[in-house]
């Protein structure tokens, strides 16, 4: 038993067993009766069919210590032959936790790791206690009770699986932050990847037994019998306060490793001048009224009928106002990846957004994201099925574990079709064109990722593509490759044309989508 007692916490490792038995942060004991296996293992097999491992699974095969840093080395998960090497160092107010898994047979490979496994007491302020989770989906929410979530369907706890979908609690996704926080006035756990290239992770919460999982779960990015390190560290710290201390507590360590991509508002090249204007924005469909009505022009079409409007808005609110469409792509509406022309012609968008321009005002965008639409739901006639099959296009698609193209999750009332995977060239490329006639038609602003809720591409299990066969750190650098190239029109003749997602951009992807579509709504929902 591996035992330690700081000023401001106290752990209990049953290193034989394989899990935390105890763990008070202050005057706050975060362990009841609930207790996971320090760690838990996903693989995949040739077929891609699951197989799983825990620490219970195997054997404490040796343990090293050196002052306040221990070493636990976990074999036997016959009929594996892997070996698990945990790693954890006592500090004053942390402790920091690493993992590192060899000898991964060669027919399988590892998808992910739950690392450290928690459960903490479910006494949340709806079952008459007093704590609340921090969790850090779309820019923050406090939970005060885990029932409320669980009775909404499209909000409860879900596996990440392939087809993705947007509200999965995925980092860099919806989920925007890599930490967590659970805390009630006699002290605070925190817990957070601290993680400077802001890799593939996922955190969320979930009932488990009597208490509640604070999983982070680490996505490993390997290939067939491929070793995994986490070269990052998990860190445990106690803390006093709310929800304000526990972000400190991250905020300092993202302070001083982020990396220079991430420039002050006050000192950032690549935002324009009207940025600090914080224009008003105003959003309307320019066909039909609502998702899924009759696609007919409405009353705002042709697009110059609505500047009397942003006139008087300007002038009512003494603002620049953004005029920002929706409903506008020359395709049909949510139908990515293609948007151009515009619906009426590019003259006719042109025309507006110069008389926008020439009162100050400006010109925004929807998109629809990374995905190929195979049949427009809400204009029937859009369809692009003779392109997909006569230009092989489901080589660029994502697919799933055993191989199969499925269609996506994504805006299913509005369109079918396929999640398009970030890695691949022809991808990258067709947004980028895309984006290039926007930005050369004047176009002040692209929510060019509408429904990648925080900037977030979505799974794929090719062996054909290039990168790993199962999800890892590998969509997050596709994904920041993609938007570095943008800039190249983005950035061209001095212009600095805007990007954003839906939801606000998660932390990976903030140097890049700077002008974001934050859903407060979403959290609401079952916020405390």
């Amino acid at each position: 038993m591996i035992q330690y007692t700081t000023n401001t916490y106290s752990i209990e490792l049953d290193e034989e067993k394989g899990h935390i038995s105890y763990l008070k942060m202050y005057q706050k004991e975060c362990i009841k009766d609930t207790l996971l296996p320090l760690f838990q293992i996903q693989m995949r097999d040739e077929k891609g069919q699951i197989h799983r491992i825990n620490t219970y699974d195997g054997k404490l095969a040796s343990k090293e210590q050196n002052e306040n840093k221990y070493t636990l080395i976990y074999r036997g998960f016959a009929p594996y032959q892997l070996e698990a090497v945990v790693h954890l160092e006592m500090g004053a107010e942390k402790i920091t936790w690493w993992i590192e898994v060899h000898n991964c047979p060669e027919l399988y490979c590892m998808e992910w790791i739950d690392f450290p496994q928690i459960a903490v007491c479910n006494d949340l302020k709806s079952s008459g206690g007093e704590s609340q989770i921090l969790w850090g989906y779309n820019e923050g929410i406090i939970v005060e009770d885990i029932q409320l979530r669980e009775s909404l369907d499209e909000f409860a706890y879900k596996e990440p699986t392939y087809p993705s979908e947007g509200l999965m609690g995925m980092y860099p996704a919806v989920v925007e932050l890599q930490f967590m926080a659970y805390y009630n006035s006699a002290g605070g756990l925190y817990l957070g990847t601290h993680d400077a290239n802001g890799y593939l992770k996922g955190i969320d919460f979930h009932s488990e037994g009597s208490g509640i999982k604070l999983q982070f779960r680490h996505f490993c990015g390997c290939s067939f019998g491929e070793a995994y390190q986490m070269d990052y560290g998990f860190v445990m710290q106690a803390f006093l306060g709310d929800w304000h201390d526990a972000a400190e507590i991250y905020r300092r360590w993202f302070d001083e490793h982020k990396n220079k991509a991430f420039i002050p508002i006050e000192e950032n090249p690549n935002l324009p001048e009207w940025y600090k204007d914080s224009p008003v924005v105003v959003t309307y469909p320019v066909r039909g009224r609502h998702d899924m009505d009759i696609m007919n022009p409405n009353k705002l079409f042709p697009y110059v009928k609505a500047l009397p409007h942003i006139e008087r808005y300007a002038e009512e609110t003494d603002s620049r106002v953004m005029a920002l469409l929706m409903h506008w792509e020359g395709s049909a509406p949510w139908a990515p990846p293609y948007v151009w022309p515009p619906y009426g012609g590019a003259d006719a968008l042109e025309q507006f957004g110069d008389r926008l321009h020439k009162k100050g005002n400006l010109l925004g965008v929807y998109c629809s994201g990374i995905s190929w639409t195979e049949q427009s739901n809400v204009v029937k006639e859009y369809q692009t099925k003779e392109q997909f099959q006569k230009e092989h296009l489901e080589q660029y698609m994502c697919v799933s574990p055993t191989g199969k193209l499925e269609y996506s999750h994504i805006c299913r009332a509005q369109r079918s079709g396929y999640d398009m995977c970030i890695s691949q060239e022809f991808t990258k490329n067709v947004i980028s064109d895309e984006v290039k006639h926007m930005t050369e038609a004047g176009i002040d602003y692209i929510q060019v990722l509408d429904q990648n809720h925080g900037g977030t591409p979505y799974f794929c299990y090719s062996r054909k593509h290039g990168h790993p066969p199962v999800p890892g750190k590998w969509v997050s650098e596709h994904m920041v490759d993609f938007l570095e190239r943008l800039k190249k029109y983005t950035h061209a003749d001095g212009k600095r044309v805007l990007l954003g997602c839906e939801s606000a951009a998660a932390e990976t992807y903030i140097p890049y989508l700077l002008f974001s579509d934050n859903r407060f709504n979403i959290t609401y929902r079952f916020g405390g």
